[in-house]
């Protein structure tokens, strides 16, 4: 930044020179600076921000070009070599860098290295293809505008421009807003339909908005149209997890195959994960989670209840069991424990991932809870039906009766199973404190992501 002097009755420039013992003689005589008001440092918030919105336009124009960016190690911490623009290999402070100067322009080197992320992801065609610059701008797909949509202002007392360019590879249309003009003015945004390719318009860049608002990480601003999307399929998510939790529960209910019965139930739960996934609140999250992660230990387990009776009778079929708690206790106690861990009661896996769901549901739609809820009923039905005809009554076959109980190796198979079942259901933070951190920066992330302004993609001012 160099400020002006008066010698011999012309107007000539101090380019703050003096520390390189060449009588400020050195280093060229055009200035193309502007001091926003002060010479040299202050501390006037007004000049600092205004500083910082400049340097940031010189950085949006300069990385995001075709060619090579000319940069020097500290245009991203503000460097300024206190205006001296021709200390090259001078050893001298002001030719040091201050490293001081990250912590206090932080906000523009996060900007700069935001700007270079995206640099990183640019197509290479226009540089391989070895175009002048008239070639590349009369072969891009771009539309001039000014305030108005396809109405450039080309005169020369115009001080804003605004143009579009569309990047069919990426499914992208990007538009620049420059004002170069005292007050802020209204844009018009051109239509982001083009036969459905593409989100509505999202905000990149703002240079007038201080840091994080500036910039933000372009893949969140891609993933803002994801998030459209998002929104735009709950309703049918909900829809296809209150029929998988309904309609495969009334299919377990007619089942006379306790394997068929105990994967039709697997189903239902998968419904009541995907339907609290959905909510997108903590709870929901967290139970969808945790309920998979008992869903794992539970079916699993009676899926192992079916194999154990199977192994001795050689089927599946219901009423062909009975009585069975008369001769095998041990493998009764262990099946309850499993089928109430299904059907999510207290104390067990089940309930402490249902609950959580339907805590998280009830806060986004009353009636998704309630119809989802209807499972818990039809599970138990099914479950304890399940359970009675097979463990309880009278035994009536002389196969059934010689069924011996469960072996130590079988034993020792259900016991670990049994006490997940248990530990997650009596003890459940020791499952949630670790899933919290994570579950509540996505659904930060989220929210933060849905409150961003709907504005243009950048805006230089």
């Amino acid at each position: 930044m160099r400020g002006a002097k008066r010698q011999s009755g012309d107007f000539t420039w101090n380019k703050h020179n003096e520390a390189n013992l060449e009588e400020n003689r050195d280093g060229g005589n055009d200035n193309r600076s502007w001091n926003c008001g002060v010479e040299g440092p202050t501390d006037n918030p007004v000049v600092e921000n205004l500083r910082n919105q400049q340097v940031k336009n010189l950085l949006v124009a300069t990385i995001l070009s075709v060619g090579i960016p000319m940069f020097q190690m500290g245009d991203e911490i503000r460097r300024t070599q206190q205006g001296n623009n021709n200390n090259y290999c001078h050893d001298v402070e002001q030719n040091w860098l201050d490293w001081s100067l990250l912590e206090k322009h932080s906000d523009v080197h996060r900007f700069t290295r935001l700007l270079i992320a995206r640099r990183l992801l640019r197509s290479l065609d226009p540089e391989r293809q070895r175009k002048t610059l008239s070639q590349a701008l009369h072969e891009a797909p771009k539309a001039w505008h000014g305030v108005k949509v396809g109405q450039p202002d080309w005169n020369d007392w115009s001080h804003c421009l605004a143009f579009g360019i569309e990047l069919p590879t990426e499914k992208l249309m990007f538009h620049m807003i420059t004002n170069a003009y005292w007050e802020p003015l209204e844009f018009e945004l051109p239509s982001s339909d083009k036969g459905n390719h593409f989100a509505p318009w999202r905000r990149w860049i703002d240079t007038a908005l201080s840091s994080p608002q500036d910039i933000t990480e372009l893949l969140l601003a891609w993933s803002e149209g994801k998030q459209d999307a998002l929104q735009r399929l709950t309703p049918l998510v909900y829809g296809l997890s209150i029929v998988a939790v309904i309609y495969t529960s009334l299919v377990a209910l007619a089942q006379e195959d306790m394997k068929k019965m105990i994967a039709y139930s697997s189903i239902a739960h998968m419904g009541f994960v995907t339907a609290g996934m959905f909510s997108l609140t903590q709870q929901g999250v967290q139970g969808s989670i945790f309920q998979m992660l008992s869903h794992g230990v539970v079916s699993s387990a009676l899926f192992l209840c079916v194999g154990v009776v199977y192994d001795r009778l050689h089927t599946r079929e219901i009423a062909r069991y009975g009585g069975l708690a008369n001769n095998m206790p041990k493998y009764a106690v262990f099946f309850m424990i499993m089928l109430l861990g299904s059907v999510g009661l207290p104390a067990t896996s089940g309930f402490v991932g249902e609950f959580l769901i339907l805590t998280g549901l009830f806060q986004v739609n009353t009636w998704v809870a309630t119809l989802t809820a209807t499972g818990l009923v039809l599970g138990a039905t099914y479950m304890l039906l399940l359970y009675r005809k097979v463990i309880f009554g009278e035994i009536t076959r002389e196969d059934v009766r010689k069924m011996t109980d469960l072996s130590p190796r079988e034993i020792v198979l259900f016991v670990p199973l049994a006490l997940v079942v248990l530990w997650m259901g009596i003890y459940p933070s020791s499952f949630l404190n670790v899933m919290s951190v994570s579950v509540d920066h996505l659904i930060t992330q989220y929210h933060a992501d849905l409150g961003r302004a709907d504005a243009v993609a950048l805006a230089v001012r």
